[in-house]
């Protein structure tokens, strides 16, 4: 019966992979997650084994399965939303063609791809992303450069939930988030641009480009194969899934444009939503992505680093202290972290302007700071480049706040402050499985409109009018400061 059925939503990310099941009324059932092994054999690589995150999964549904094998008979359905960018390539015979290179790894950088004649023309014409150093065409490049041997390997190239929706039905299929993302489509016509790939002399890598899909289709079914492996029933229905941010929003209801969305993981991705015609092709800030709701686009201005950035400093600073015990000090200082200024570029930088060479500093260091004026400056500078990132952007009067940062208090006022607006926080830590989750639900008939799926589970914050006005002035510094640096990052 329909209201016992069972859905299960996969996130794939870059540190974890966690998968959740979830009821018809969206109530979490349990979730299994396991850390993933991310590789850096030298300076700018991060890699994954894409075996051994398809064992990952497999392990983990197993868990569930023995914990849950009631619930586990009633999966009525799986998807699956992953890291974006990216380049998870496979040979002739299905089987990977080296390590997945993933979106944050650096290396192509070094053939300075945005100097290419005529490419930022080529972008802004064909309403594409602009190329990012972890960007598919980018990797695919540098291992033509520099492992022309593994480059002629590759005769299929995918982003990371399409390997694993290979590995459970056995089709060679993308969606048009990831590919719009950063794979050279030409968004508003949905079709891969063959210039892009001429331009950057890898034509022949336009042959491996998967067949694209939109996000909520059925691809196909769990084969035997995988049934015997994961131990999902054979012939479960399986969708295209889609971007880990896309989902995210559909999982926040971040279906409006009256809403923007910031999601504070390992980066921070801040998110409006636009029409096709709101959509300036000029503007290769950030990203503009294809969103699981029909006739609308997600703005993003992704940013290199997020938490990922504020856990470096902690790690060198306050290595033994829980969050708990580190914000209850850190609220105990004023705004501006008395004196001191931080830049997260520990990175390079994506959003809200685009720099490899950009670095994290510390400013106005005196004798009587303490650790904890650095360790609140450094997260005083993240909300500074969250504000940063939505300098220009207007038409929305809420904030939807997610990402594993956004569980403290702390953080959360400290943004709702920061851009004087009122910001929602919701409750479920599962935000990109609750959105596939939904998204099954939609496709497979259980209800005909995400309106149907709205949960009311969030935490709200309201902006105070004193504490903004010294975070408008602690910007104006951020901003000063950066300027007078920027000729220094090379």
């Amino acid at each position: 019966m329909q209201h016992e059925a069972v859905f299960l939503g996969i996130d794939a990310g870059t540190t974890t992979i966690k998968l959740s099941l979830y009821d018809c009324t969206l109530r979490e059932i349990a979730t299994s997650k396991k850390k993933t092994t991310v590789y850096t054999p030298c300076p700018g690589a991060s890699e994954i084994d894409m075996d051994e995150l398809w064992r990952d999964l497999c392990e983990c549904a197993q868990k569930l399965k023995s914990q849950y094998p009631g619930e586990w008979a009633r999966i009525a359905g799986t998807g699956i939303s992953g890291q974006g960018d990216g380049l998870w390539p496979l040979d002739e015979t299905n089987q990977p063609a080296c390590r997945a290179l993933l979106w944050n790894d650096s290396r192509s950088k070094m053939l300075d791809i945005d100097s290419t004649p005529g490419l930022e023309e080529l972008l802004s014409r064909e309403y594409a992303n602009a190329i990012f150093a972890g960007s598919m065409p980018a990797l695919q490049k540098y291992l033509k450069v520099t492992a022309p041997e593994v480059y002629g390997r590759i005769r299929t190239s995918l982003h990371c939930k399409d390997w694993l929706n290979y590995k459970l039905t056995g089709r060679i299929v993308s969606d048009y988030s990831d590919i719009n993302c950063s794979s050279g489509l030409n968004v508003k016509k949905k079709e891969y641009i063959p210039e892009l790939y001429r331009l950057l002399d890898i034509q022949e890598a336009l042959a491996t480009m998967p067949e694209p899909a939109e996000p909520m289709d059925v691809i196909g079914t769990v084969s035997r194969r995988a049934m015997e492996e994961c131990g999902l029933k054979e012939g479960t229905p399986v969708i295209a899934g889609c971007l880990d941010c896309c989902a995210v929003s559909v999982g926040t209801d971040f279906c409006t444009s009256d809403y923007a969305c910031t999601i504070i993981g390992t980066s921070m991705i801040n998110e409006i939503i636009q029409t096709i015609d709101q959509v300036d092709p000029t503007d290769l800030r950030g990203l503009l992505l294809y969103h699981v709701v029909p006739g609308t686009y997600i703005k993003i201005m992704n940013t290199a680093a997020g938490s990922s950035s504020t856990d470096v400093i902690k790690q060198m600073l306050c290595p033994e202290e829980s969050f708990e015990e580190l914000f209850a000090r850190l609220e105990k200082i004023p705004i501006g972290s008395n004196g001191i200024v931080f830049h997260p570029y520990l990175f390079g930088e994506r959003a809200p302007f685009k720099n490899p060479n950009a670095f994290g500093s510390f400013f106005g260091i005196r004798s009587h700071h303490t650790k904890y004026d650095l360790m609140r400056a450094a997260y005083e500078g993240l909300a500074m480049s969250f504000v940063d990132c939505y300098q220009g952007k207007s038409g929305f009067h809420t904030v939807y706040l997610s990402g594993g940062a956004s569980i403290s208090p702390f953080i959360s006022q400290m943004f709702c402050d920061a851009i004087g607006l009122p910001v929602k926080r919701q409750n479920n830590e599962e935000l990109g499985a609750l959105g596939i989750v939904k998204m099954l639900m939609k496709t497979l008939g259980y209800v005909n409109d995400f309106e149907e799926l709205k949960c009311d589970s969030y935490v709200d914050f309201m902006p105070d009018k004193k504490r903004h006005e010294a975070y408008q002035k602690l910007y104006g510094k951020f901003v000063s400061l950066q300027s007078s640096i920027e000729k220094h990052w090379v």
